[in-house]
């Protein structure tokens, strides 16, 4: 903001010519008197200040278009969040589970708070892709064949064509592409491994399998949260990160995060 203000200023001096800002009785040739020079000071302070006055206005209005945008923003990540829940009634509330369970392991974490609306955003988006799956696989009462899983793992891909011509979407791409890559390489789409994995895939890829575990299906059960953290636990190393799941324990077992099954 100071920087856009001295150039303001400095493109006023360049665009001036001296007598514009001295009264009209004052001659060029006397300005070198005190007098002169005082009027002069008071002049260009008064120039500097309608500037910075002018600048102001423009920001303060920039910034409440920002923010109605950013809202905007929101709204538009919840809309396409729960277009995906609709099309899918035994996950309702998985995104908004996950997210929470995403933004408290960050915080375990220690990442900053820039870091974990980032995480947020992310994981709330990180189904948009199945909007692409057929009804007849994302709402199958059985286990799906292994011809169904390929069109299903096709959702990561998926829904960064949905999101990479938004603007304001393109930092989550690497989150929402990666979160089914496993710590061991053994994931997908790309098989990456260990820390090639984005962090925010890493955790997101941890929660959004703790409320799998944990949430009920047609074709099977939910097993209780002590039972989904036994295997997070067995896991860590191979499919998760293991830091990730000593973090995503902790704020379990904190208290911070607590499994509210979808009604």
């Amino acid at each position: 903001m100071a920087d856009i203000t001295i150039k303001k200023i400095k493109d006023f001096l360049m665009r001036t010519d001296l007598n514009d800002i001295l009264p009209s009785d004052v001659e060029n040739s006397n300005v070198a008197t005190l007098t002169d020079q005082e009027t002069l000071l008071k002049s260009f302070q008064e120039q500097t200040l309608k500037v910075v006055r002018d600048f102001k206005q423009t920001f303060e209005s920039e910034k409440r278009v920002r923010l109605e945008l950013e809202k905007a923003y929101f709204q538009t990540i919840i809309a396409l969040s729960k277009a995906v829940e609709r099309r899918d009634t035994y996950t309702g509330g998985h995104a908004e589970r996950v997210t929470r369970y995403a933004d408290f392991t960050a915080e375990e974490l220690g990442l900053s708070p820039e870091s974990r609306e980032e995480i947020k955003l992310a994981a709330l988006l990180h189904d948009i892709g199945k909007i692409s799956v057929p009804d007849n696989i994302l709402s199958k009462e059985s286990q799906l064949s292994s011809e169904e899983f390929e069109i299903m793992k096709t959702h990561p891909q998926n829904g960064v064509e949905i999101i990479k011509n938004i603007h304001l979407l393109e930092r989550l791409i690497p989150s929402v592409l990666f979160h089914h890559e496993s710590f061991d390489g053994s994931g997908y789409p790309h098989g990456l491994s260990k820390f090639d994995i984005p962090l925010g895939a890493r955790i997101i890829a941890v929660v959004d399998t703790f409320d799998a575990i944990v949430s009920s299906r047609p074709y099977r059960k939910g097993k209780s949260p002590e039972a989904g953290l036994i295997e997070l636990r067995r896991c860590a190393g191979t499919q998760f990160d293991p830091e990730i799941v000593l973090a995503f324990t902790q704020a379990w077992k904190s208290g911070k995060i607590i499994y509210r099954a979808s009604r």
